[in-house]
């Protein structure tokens, strides 16, 4: 990818960002090092922006995806944000378009990195780690995008939220039959049935009065979701 373009600096954890920059790169999106040690994300549709307000709203829907990305793979609680904006001029120069943010810190595990090697002690190829897998999906589909964005909102745990994203994730299917052909049936209908049932979910149950009795065995709210 040509370095000619826009960049945005990445606010966030630095075990997160380090994990971006090892672990997430193509020829559409890449994050390097630039100025006091920052890294930046470089995206191809950078260049199709004329300012650096169009370059900062790109970055914006960008990091909130990569955010999803990071909270299924890492279990990250601090979304990604856009930094300074940068524009690389010939000389080696960069204009810099700053919006100045709040900042708050946690600590989390870093990353390990394993190498395969042949027979014969040659390296084999790595391949993709599942935070790149996750984000080819998410340019290539708008369900897993928008999906990945709504994991890191704030209800994204309770019971209202949870079935936003079942219902993107039964549309993607196609309809409830699809459901039922692809074996999810009994498990999304219990979730339904759970989550729209004030007997079963209290007050945090999608409908307010209950309309169908709760399933017999109705999911319980964990940390990691419904169980």
């Amino acid at each position: 990818m040509s370095t000619g373009t826009w960049e945005v600096v990445v606010q966030g954890e630095p075990d997160d960002i380090a994990h971006l920059k090892a672990n997430v790169r193509d020829a559409r999106i890449e994050f390097a090092t630039v100025e006091d040690c920052a890294v930046a994300m470089r995206l191809a549709e950078f260049a199709a922006c004329s300012d650096h307000a169009a370059v900062r709203d790109l970055a914006v829907q960008q990091f909130a995806i990569l955010s999803g990305v990071l909270k299924g793979v890492r279990g990250s609680r601090r979304p990604l944000e856009a930094g300074a904006v940068l524009w690389p001029r010939p000389d080696g120069s960069r204009d810099i378009f700053v919006r100045l943010e709040g900042a708050q810190v946690t600590v989390t595990g870093g990353d390990v990195g394993l190498t395969e090697y042949d027979v014969y002690g040659n390296a084999k190829p790595a391949p993709d780690s599942s935070s790149m897998v996750r984000t080819r999906l998410a340019r290539k589909s708008t369900s897993v995008a928008k999906v990945l964005r709504l994991t890191i909102r704030g209800d994204a745990a309770d019971w209202v939220g949870l079935y936003r994203i079942y219902e993107i994730v039964e549309a993607d299917l196609g309809s409830e039959h699809a459901t039922i052909r692809s074996g999810l049936f009994p498990v999304l209908k219990r979730f339904k049935r759970t989550a729209q049932s004030v007997a079963a979910a209290g007050d945090n149950a999608r409908h307010g009065i209950d309309r169908d009795p709760p399933p017999p065995n109705p999911y319980r709210l964990t940390r990691r979701g419904p169980g």
